[in-house]
């Protein structure tokens, strides 16, 4: 069955939207990992991160459907994401080192930061793709 693109794109900012407290829930739970070993805890973000990374590409995609009649804006969004990437792996893995050192710190301290950007970033999207017509930094306008 083919829907019109219009009804694509609401179901999936409705599953988008509806699956965003599911993270902020199973991130709490990570919280209380910590007189756990590093292999649960590491796993826990990890998990999490796995789940925020599938919402983020869903909110990514969608703000990429709103602006199918702007191929250069659409250009434009696919440089800033990927420029995005490498600076919240790049900010996570400096930070975590500078912080905590080498080893299991570190990278649970990289984890839950790319986790935490990654949450921050999909907000953006979303605040893009919802953004009113008036508002000034829309990408559409």
């Amino acid at each position: 069955m083919i829907y019109p693109a219009n009804i694509l794109k609401t179901v999936m900012l409705f599953i988008l939207l509806a699956a965003t407290p599911l993270i902020s829930r199973a991130s709490v739970q990570c919280t209380h990992l910590h007189s756990h070993s590093h292999d649960k805890q590491l796993f826990c973000l990890k998990s999490n991160f796995v789940a925020a990374d599938m919402l983020l590409n869903d909110a990514y995609k969608n703000l990429m459907a709103k602006m199918a009649d702007v191929p250069a804006d659409r250009a434009l969004l696919k440089v800033a994401q990927k420029s995005w990437i490498k600076f919240r792996d790049d900010d996570c893995t400096f930070g975590a080192v500078t912080h905590a050192g080498s080893g299991n710190r570190a990278s649970i301290g990289a984890m839950s930061c790319k986790l935490e950007r990654t949450k921050e970033r999909i907000e953006q999207l979303k605040n893009m793709i919802d953004c009113p017509a008036d508002y000034f930094f829309c990408p559409m306008n």
